[in-house]
């Protein structure tokens, strides 16, 4: 999952990930052992992929987890940026964990295959990162978040992981595409839950 956001009233929260996870179904999501909600208007067409998870708790932290799989580091959501070519980003996925100085290829939204689910498929509005040399993304880490770290304890929102590829004969995916945030929100009729909604004193 990757950021907190809210349709009208800021009570109103829910998690946003991507829906091709949710393309046949709408399952109950658990943040193990706990319930954390139902997956509601998940979207997947050429040129849309993201879904809302309704959150049962009002009390919901805020915060993107950080660092490797294991970690409990938190990062508090500030706002969105979108970087331009040449600028770098981390990734958060579920399987492979953060992953920092992804540099942005191709900021202008366009059309890239690759596989998801088994599939080749062809999906637009996305932007370009690459890792030379690494393992960015991997299967399982779609939905996650893409941002930047600002300061000790604070990021900005930049996208969605989308899907990945690989531009080396090993076939590890050192490339990464996501959907950049303000069209995820766009698309959702949604707004970002920052600490400006929670506690602008901390913000920073």
């Amino acid at each position: 999952m990757a950021f907190t956001v809210f349709k009208g009233e800021v009570a109103n929260k829910y998690g946003l990930t991507a829906g091709h996870c949710y393309k046949n179904s709408r399952p109950s999501v658990y943040s193990t052992p706990h319930y954390f909600g139902q997956v509601q208007d998940a979207q997947y067409t050429s040129d849309r992929d993201s879904a809302l998870i309704k959150s049962v708790d009002d009390n919901w932290n805020l915060s993107i987890i950080t660092g490797d799989v294991k970690s409990h580091s938190q990062r508090t959501i500030r706002g969105t940026w979108k970087p331009g070519n040449g600028k770098q980003v981390c990734l958060g996925g579920s399987f492979t964990g953060e992953v920092c100085e992804v540099t942005i290829r191709s900021s202008t939204p366009r059309c890239y295959e690759f596989e998801v689910q088994g599939q080749e498929v062809t999906r637009c509005g996305l932007v370009a990162g690459q890792k030379i040399g690494s393992r960015i993304v991997q299967p399982g880490d779609s939905g996650g978040p893409v941002y930047r770290k600002a300061g000790s304890s604070f990021a900005d929102a930049v996208g969605i992981i989308i899907g990945g590829g690989s531009t080396t004969n090993n076939g590890d995916r050192d490339m990464v595409y996501y959907r950049p945030i303000a069209q995820v929100l766009n698309d959702q009729g949604v707004e970002l839950f920052t600490c400006h909604n929670e506690a602008p004193e901390v913000c920073s």
